[in-house]
């Protein structure tokens, strides 16, 4: 019986248990939509407006904190990622905007003031962006903010407190009555949890979103910071002192230091700071003092190379101490190289314009000094007309200033030519001992006028016809050796050394050396030797000249792919060495027609490099020959053989010689050996002082130095024909007589033309001149079969050239036309004007001013009249 009680007061207990559940939810449920009903009321209005508006405020102060240190790091990112940021929160600022337009239940007022409230601040912010490349100092970005843009966040904030104020009042008005609030406080209870549960949710998702944003930020900063050369420091004063707290991860690529390795240990930046540089950065970070932004200019040793930087420090303010510092170190290695070599050209360029100006105030004084003398001399002669020694005496100097004009004419062309990349070479045999020959008579003349010693020697060069461009070596070697003479005083001696350093079969490399006992160079002017336009100051001022033609020798040197050095001292003389290549006829340079090898030779020079080359040049003529260095030597040597009865059949005798000079040796020869024994006296000078004496001391002959395998076949060639009466002895050359012969000159200026018809009549030429070269092609058209034995053709004439009509002439259907000898008598001397002429069917080359003897030997050798004389 209990227990059927007690099943039913538990059954009973349970309904009623139950309906208490049932009733408690089902008022539970009448509460939550009554509290529902008043929570979406309270929600869509005075709770959304208010939780809107203080989101909205916690940006617009966020952005407030932001703002200043992007506008004072502004001039090291990029303005672009700026407004990014201020786009993205105020896309937010819209959205809590529209939340709040679409519930606030207040004064429509409100929310236009709202607007344009927003509006402001936006444009504030992006102005501030934008004036802030223009602003110089973090004070005046400081300044521009809080007069520019905090008044119109600080507005703003006033109108969200307001709309915040006005929801709080709405949300009075619908609190519950005590009655509601105490049925529904259990509800509450739970809605209040629920609520709470929800915040703590949506605090979780707002500070995970919070964290998301910061380390895509810092994504972004390290992507920048690698991106730039720039590397960043940050140095935490808090406690007073520098303390490195953050160092951008490109420290390497500037450093050679990792970031990580840096925080450590902040000292390893200073291992690679010179002295001075490490003192100037630990002053600098040695206090807090730092209230303005500080720059400095550093040295960086990375891996044995100097680096230049900048050092910028950006002081950040809190509470009025220093709170933090951001280092900015910038390489500018590049820069000031490029500055430097900026400057450095720039001053080279100055020293250019001005080493110009010099050369043409130089070029002025010399252009003018020979014509003053022509002119001059020009007066003076029309003048004294009837006395023909004074006439005679004009006549020369104005030859020798004329001379002079024109070898300076030439050198600027020349230096104009090589600056312009157009000059060319020309590649031609040429009689090497006559080009010496050449040299030698006009150099010689001017060491004899100064009273100097002049000497050539050549070594090991046994051949005689050289394949190269003989007018540049001339010009060449005439730069070096004026220069040795103009600058080597009276009583000095002048050496030009040419010797053979390549043995092979069709090409040899000459040296040639030019020493003088001169002024000298100093060390400071031998760096700058070869510049065109320039010379020392001493130079210009006391001995003149263009200062072009080492400039023209350097370059003519590597065009003819040769090397040129100099050796020089102060006070001690000068050194120039030129190695040159020439290539070599397929056939022997002359032909040794007779058997000589029967003869034997002494010769006696106290110069050795001319001895062994003498030897050399007898033994490949297969003649026994031996050398004496002085006179006493070859005395002994004439004797020994004279008293073995084995005379030598002829004895080359140097003229000058310490001790016993040559004359003073061919007497005692001569006294030692009879008459029969031939003497030649070899000298580099001019015989023609000591011709009487030597012929009265027994000397028979002369010959020249250097010595040549042909000058010495000729000589020995002569010793042997006098033993031998079957030989004959060559006719010598008398004065040009073309008589019988007539040539067609073309020249179209008739000054030049009078000049030409003088020199070619004084050779008994008959010449038809024409005026252009049109005129000349109708003359030779007209003329018989045969009429003229030459053509002397200018080059530059009117109506048509000298290589036009020399075309039209080849052209022309006559047998002769293609035969005919056509010369360029012309000033166009260069390579490639020789190269034209002969391009367009010309058979040789004149250069103007007209050189009489050349003239004449051209004439006669395309005459076929090599030696032709007045009968």
């Amino acid at each position: 019986m209990k227990k059927q009680y007690t099943s039913r007061r538990a059954t009973f207990g349970t309904a009623i248990l139950c309906g208490l559940i049932v009733l408690f939810a089902a008022f539970a449920m009448y509460s939550t939509a009554n509290i529902a009903s008043l929570a979406n009321q309270m929600v869509k209005h005075p709770y959304m407006v208010k939780s809107q508006s203080a989101a909205m405020r916690t940006r617009l102060l966020e952005m407030k904190l932001h703002l200043l240190p992007s506008l004072l790091t502004s001039q090291n990112q990029d303005p672009d990622m700026i407004y990014r940021m201020l786009e993205e929160r105020d896309r937010l600022q819209d959205s809590s905007l529209l939340a709040i337009r679409a519930h606030y239940l207040g004064a429509r007022e409100d929310l236009t003031a709202l607007e344009t409230a927003m509006g402001r601040v936006r444009a504030a912010r992006k102005q501030a962006v934008h004036d802030s490349a223009t602003l110089k100092s973090p004070q005046e970005i400081l300044t521009y903010v809080e007069q520019r843009v905090n008044p119109e966040s600080d507005a703003l904030d006033s109108i969200l407190q307001r709309i915040a104020a006005m929801a709080d009042a709405r949300m009075e008005s619908f609190r519950f009555t005590t009655e509601s609030t105490r049925d529904t406080m259990f509800l509450g209870t739970g809605l209040l949890c629920a609520l709470l549960i929800l915040l703590i949710i949506f605090i979780n998702r707002n500070e995970r979103n919070k964290n998301q944003a910061i380390a895509y930020r810092e994504r972004l900063f390290k992507l920048l910071s690698n991106s730039i050369d720039d590397v960043f420091f940050i140095y935490d004063y808090s406690e007073g002192r520098a303390n490195l707290e953050y160092v951008s991860e490109n420290s390497l690529r500037l450093f050679g230091v990792s970031s990580e390795e840096l925080c450590r240990n902040p000292a390893a930046l200073e291992r690679g700071l010179p002295p001075q540089s490490l003192s100037a950065l630990s002053a600098l970070f040695a206090d807090g003092r730092l209230d303005e932004i500080a720059e400095r200019d550093l040295q960086y040793s990375r891996n044995n190379q100097m680096l230049d930087l900048r050092l910028r420090v950006y002081p950040i303010q809190s509470e009025g101490a220093l709170w933090r510092a951001i280092a900015v170190f910038s390489d500018l290695t590049k820069m000031v190289a490029q500055q430097k070599a900026l400057s450095d050209a720039l001053l080279s360029a100055k020293k250019a314009n001005s080493a110009k100006q010099d050369f043409l105030s130089r070029m002025s004084h010399e252009i003018r000094t020979p014509m003053n003398a022509i002119i001059g001399m020009t007066a003076i002669a029309a003048k004294y007309s009837d006395d023909k020694t004074r006439v005679a005496d004009c006549l020369g100097k104005i030859e020798a200033s004329s001379k002079h004009l024109l070898s300076l004419i030439n050198d600027v062309l020349d230096i104009a030519k090589i600056d312009g990349g157009k000059l060319s070479f020309s590649h031609a045999p040429f009689n090497f001992p006559n080009f010496i020959n050449t040299l030698t008579s006009i150099v010689y003349p001017q060491t004899v006028a100064r009273q100097q010693k002049f000497e050539i020697t050549i070594s090991g060069l046994i051949e005689e016809t050289l394949i190269g461009d003989e007018l540049r070596l001339n010009q060449m070697l005439i730069n070096l050796l004026s220069n040795a003479i103009k600058f080597t005083p009276q009583g000095g001696e002048i050496r030009l050394e040419i010797t053979r350093l390549q043995t092979e079969r069709s090409r040899a490399l000459l040296r040639f050396v030019v020493r003088d006992t001169g002024i000298g160079m100093s060390r400071n002017f031998l760096e700058h030797l070869y510049t065109p336009f320039e010379q020392a100051d001493s130079v210009a001022q006391n001995y003149g000249g263009t200062g072009l033609g080492l400039s023209i020798t350097k370059n003519l040197v590597s065009l003819m792919s040769g090397s040129i050095a100099v050796q020089s001292t102060e006070g001690a003389g000068t050194i120039f060495t030129l190695e040159l290549p020439f290539d070599l006829p397929e056939k022997a340079t002359f032909p040794h027609r007779a058997d000589l090898s029967r003869l034997s030779v002494l010769v006696a020079d106290d110069d050795q490099v001319t001895g062994e080359h003498a030897m050399l040049l007898l033994s490949q003529m297969g003649i026994q020959g031996d050398w004496a260095g002085s006179g006493q030597e070859a005395l002994e040597k004439a004797a020994k053989a004279h008293d073995a009865g084995r005379d030598y059949a002829v004895c080359f005798i140097d003229w000058r010689m310490p001790g016993m000079d040559g004359l003073e040796t061919a007497q005692r020869l001569r006294e030692k050996v009879g008459k029969n024994t031939p003497i030649i006296i070899i000298s580099s000078y001019d015989w023609s002082a000591i011709q009487q004496q030597a012929l009265a001391a027994g000397v028979n002959a002369f010959i020249s130095k250097p010595l040549f395998a042909s000058s010495l076949y000729n000589s020995l060639t002569a010793i042997a024909c006098q033993e031998n009466s079957a030989c004959a002895t060559p006719q010598q050359s008398g004065p040009y007589d073309f008589k019988g012969k007539k040539i067609l000159l073309a020249e179209d200026n008739l000054l030049n033309q009078e000049i030409a018809l003088e020199i070619l009549q004084s050779a008994s030429l008959r010449v038809d001149c024409a005026n252009n070269g049109q005129e000349a092609l109708e003359m030779y058209q007209r003329s018989e079969e045969g009429e003229y034995a030459l053509i002397l053709m200018d080059v530059q004439m009117p109506r048509i050239n000298g290589y036009e009509a020399t075309r039209a002439i080849r052209d022309l259907p006559r047998p002769e036309a293609k035969k005919v000898p056509i010369l360029a008598m012309t000033a166009n001397a260069f390579s490639s004007d020789i190269a034209a002429a002969k391009e367009a069917g010309m058979d040789g080359h004149i250069a103007k001013p007209i050189d009489v003897p050349v003239l004449f030997r051209t004439i006669a050798a395309h005459l076929g009249e090599e030696n032709p004389t007045s009968s």
